[in-house]
């Protein structure tokens, strides 16, 4: 019987927050550069909201009614709320170079991507596409049935990327169109998913 081998992105490295807690991170290689996709800390506030002031999305492409101005406070409110939701970030050598964040509040079955930035330099290298991949394995472990992403219809690359990674444009209005991803109903994560589907 031969060993298994796993896929780069179910790799995680463990990392050790305190005295006997460890977390994964995963570990990502984009052409020579070793990208680390990690949940965002107290410290990352600096860095995440310059990529989303420079990506214009310090207010998010969505409804009114999520209509929140990225700051402090908000960006505490999800730290301290990682039961309803996320922000993970990409890293390189120390420095962030990517950002997404995730929501699960209201309905219970429905997630949404808020808003997603990578650094300029830094785009065209799948790190767009491996944030997302971590924040839809969150939203299938809060237990969301759907994902809600809003993209503005000129943002050409982000509805391409939302449409390879299994969105559907559903609806379009003058000013946002909403991509919508069914997941599947299982209570495992994708990763754990796939290592089934490879054993």
């Amino acid at each position: 019987m031969r060993p298994l081998q796993y896929p780069q992105f179910l790799n995680p490295t463990y990392v050790k927050i305190s005295l006997n807690i460890w977390v994964p991170v995963n570990v990502h290689m984009h052409g020579q550069s070793k990208i680390t996709i990690r949940r965002a800390k107290v410290g990352d506030f600096e860095p995440v909201a310059e990529l989303l002031r420079d990506a214009g999305l310090m207010y998010p492409a969505g409804p009114p009614e999520f209509d929140t101005y990225f700051d402090g406070t908000y960006f505490g409110d999800i730290l301290a709320n990682p039961q309803n939701r996320s922000c993970f970030v990409a890293e390189n050598k120390f420095e962030v170079v990517g950002v997404v964040l995730a929501d699960h509040h209201g309905s219970h079955h429905v997630a949404t991507l808020d808003r997603i930035a990578v650094r300029v330099d830094r785009r065209k290298q799948g790190i767009g596409h491996s944030l997302n991949m971590r924040a839809i394995e969150q939203c299938t472990r809060w237990g969301a049935s759907t994902i809600h992403a809003y993209v503005r219809p000129e943002n050409a690359a982000s509805r391409a990327m939302l449409q390879k990674e299994g969105f559907t444009i559903e609806r379009a209005d003058h000013q946002l169109d909403l991509a919508v991803r069914s997941l599947h109903h299982s209570t495992k994560p994708p990763s754990a998913r796939l290592l089934e589907a490879i054993s």
